[in-house]
């Protein structure tokens, strides 16, 4: 940070690179000191703009509330159409202890997931009284890119996030139930296991979205109703 004397009280790097007045004295002095070196203005003006860019970035994501953290594959060009196919889940999080319980029945284990025009069909099954029931959800596409609609068990958002469509992908969904906010993502492979690799980057995911360590579930280590699979 560069300082400047002037009436109104220090002032900044940024405040001389906006100023062309404030530049005019080209060797910027300290009230009882030696004088500083120039400061090409170029370089401050380059140094701000990327502060201030980076100062909007972060209240975009702060006004736009949990689905602003959301970017979806990595390539913006990616085919939707490459999801489908069997899947197998691996892992599941959620910031609400109900939804990844040991033995709760809001487990849902997928088996297939179809693509069409308007959107992505999950064939999954279900535990329910120890018995692995078929079941099927529609999420519907948005006019956002990666971003979908479910009206199953109240309203949901889903967003696909990252993916690998020959190794795994992760969905993340968004729920809001009585002004509570539930987020449950889901690690889902094309072979029963994954590398340690891709269980860190889910591990990492989940962090990044408010979910703690604590509130992930390895499902390879439970039953997946896999004898259920056709």
């Amino acid at each position: 940070m560069v300082i400047v004397v002037n009436r109104r009280g220090p002032v900044t790097a940024c405040h001389v690179a906006r100023n062309p007045l404030l530049a005019e004295d080209k060797r910027a002095t300290v009230k009882g000191s030696e004088p500083l070196s120039e400061v090409p203005l170029v370089s401050l003006s380059h140094s701000c703009l990327t502060m201030n860019l980076l100062l909007l970035a972060m209240g975009l994501i702060l006004l736009g509330g949990p689905h602003a953290l959301h970017m979806g594959p990595g390539d913006p060009n990616f085919d939707e159409k490459l999801v489908k196919g069997k899947w197998f889940s691996v892992a599941l999080a959620s910031n609400e202890p109900k939804f990844i319980a040991k033995d709760t029945d809001m487990k849902f284990f997928i088996h297939k997931i179809q693509v069409t025009p308007v959107s992505l069909q999950f064939h999954f099954h279900r535990k329910v009284r120890g018995m692995c029931v078929p079941t099927m959800m529609t999420a519907h596409k948005t006019k956002k890119k990666f971003q979908y609609t479910v009206n199953h068990s109240g309203h949901k958002t889903i967003f696909l996030e990252k993916v690998d469509p020959k190794h795994f992908v992760i969905f993340c969904a968004h729920s809001m139930k009585h002004g509570k906010e539930t987020v449950v993502v889901t690690l889902f492979s094309r072979t029963p296991t994954v590398s340690p690799d891709v269980m860190w980057m889910f591990k990492k995911y989940c962090k990044t979205h408010g979910i703690h360590a604590s509130n992930i579930v390895d499902l390879t280590q439970t039953d997946r109703c896999l004898h259920a699979r056709h």
